[in-house]
């Protein structure tokens, strides 16, 4: 590459702080190269690393990176996928083994911050917008607009990662086990498929345009399960979108006067609810015991629900444990302001938190992922916490002349 082509491919180095991956015995690299201790996308070929991404001739580079957008796996790649989403993640996973009976799905969690020269992840986005400006076949067929509309999150490690590097793999059956589809029953893709297929049995094939018309629509709701960026757009538009209805319903309705300027009816309603406890009072039979608090669904935490979320993140071991519940606790909305949420940090006051150096200038915040950006935020607030625990215990010392004093954490 010349020096203008290298300073492109640098410009797209973004590196976020905790990063998930999908992989089973069909990812690149074959069951050799996706262990729980080492990470080989080119363990089934005779291709060689090359020692920077930007060593290579641009053409090279150019064609790698083509390959690896368009999944075609009998070509090279020596970039692993990775994603700011851990909903995605296990989205993808459980498509791995339902939808392909793919075996041997793991789930892998990195640190970045351990990773052995960082220079080598990349923003899977920005490089697909430098194919856009490099070949314009791409941007032609549609092919790229589509790459880049679902790349979003999505991140490329160079190279072969070794268990130093920062990562902890679980596999699917340990977290299924643990109780993933009791905690998030609707990441059950099989249960789901299952019923179905038999409310398909059920329907006798009368051939009339209404069993036409269900079974089309069954197709479609199944393409939907089963389909992965269809499923993603479903569960978060669920997990995380505004009720408009809601929002409308408590909006305040205006109209002209005689002179056309416009009045502002007199609301009598009740004002809204300013915290949890009075929206879950009001809103018992709501679905899924979701409660809505200025137009926003929320899903509230109770204790088993927690506890059943702490057992999957103990499965990662105890120097993620803390890290992975806060990770699965952000697959839903919380109101980061109620008592429940700060229940959940208090429950992880124990256990290790990894450095937090680089949590307020996380480059993932610019995705805009829902689950992403409270994920990080209760980090933040984890972190906070704690240090107002340790500025607390610091004054009780002084003021106990160097002995130390127990101080509750609020």
């Amino acid at each position: 590459m010349d020096p203008a082509q290298r300073g492109a491919i640098n410009a797209t180095l973004s590196c976020p702080r905790f990063l998930f991956r999908a992989s089973s015995n069909e990812s690149r690299g074959g069951p050799a190269g996706n262990t729980a201790f080492l990470i080989d996308p080119l363990a089934k070929t005779d291709e060689a690393y090359s020692s920077r991404f930007t060593d290579l001739h641009w053409e090279d580079a150019d064609l790698q990176l083509e390959t690896h957008f368009g999944y075609q796996y009998k070509y090279a790649s020596p970039f692993s996928s990775w994603s700011t989403s851990l909903l995605w993640v296990l989205v993808h996973a459980v498509r791995k083994a339902v939808v392909y009976h793919e075996t041997d799905v793991l789930i892998y969690a990195l640190d970045t911050e351990a990773l052995v020269g960082q220079e080598r992840v990349f923003s899977a986005r920005r490089l697909v917008e430098l194919l856009a400006v490099s070949n314009s076949a791409y941007t032609r067929d549609g092919w790229l607009k589509h790459v880049y509309k679902y790349s979003v999150g999505e991140y490329l490690i160079h190279g072969k990662l070794h268990e130093p590097d920062g990562f902890m793999a679980v596999s699917l059956d340990t977290l299924v086990e643990a109780g993933l589809f009791k905690s998030v029953p609707t990441l059950d893709l099989q249960a789901r498929l299952d019923g179905l297929a038999r409310q398909a049995a059920l329907d006798a094939p009368d051939f009339s345009l209404e069993s036409i018309e269900r079974d089309k629509q069954r197709r479609q709701d199944t393409r939907k399960w089963s389909g992965l960026h269809q499923r993603i757009h479903q569960l978060r538009f669920a997990f995380f979108h505004v009720d408009k209805e809601y929002q409308e319903a408590r909006r305040k309705v205006t109209k002209p006067n005689k002179k056309g300027y416009p009045i502002r009816k007199r609301d009598h309603r009740k004002p809204e609810p300013n915290n949890a406890m009075q929206c879950q009072s009001q809103n018992q039979n709501l679905p899924f015991g979701k409660t809505k608090i200025r137009g926003k669904e929320f899903w509230p935490l109770p204790q088993h629900y927690l506890e059943g979320l702490q057992a999957l993140g103990k499965c990662f071991g105890e120097e993620w444990e803390c890290t992975m519940t806060l990770a699965l606790v952000s697959l839903r909305r919380r109101d980061l302001t109620s008592v429940a949420v700060q229940d959940v940090l208090s429950s992880l006051d124990g256990l290790p938190l990894k450095p937090t150096s680089q949590f307020d200038n996380d480059p993932s915040i610019h995705d805009h992922i829902e689950e992403r950006m409270q994920f990080l935020h209760l980090l933040h607030r984890l972190r906070s916490r704690r240090e107002d625990a340790e500025d607390v215990s610091d004054l009780s010392k002084d003021a106990a002349g160097g002995k130390e004093v127990v101080v509750p954490l609020a």
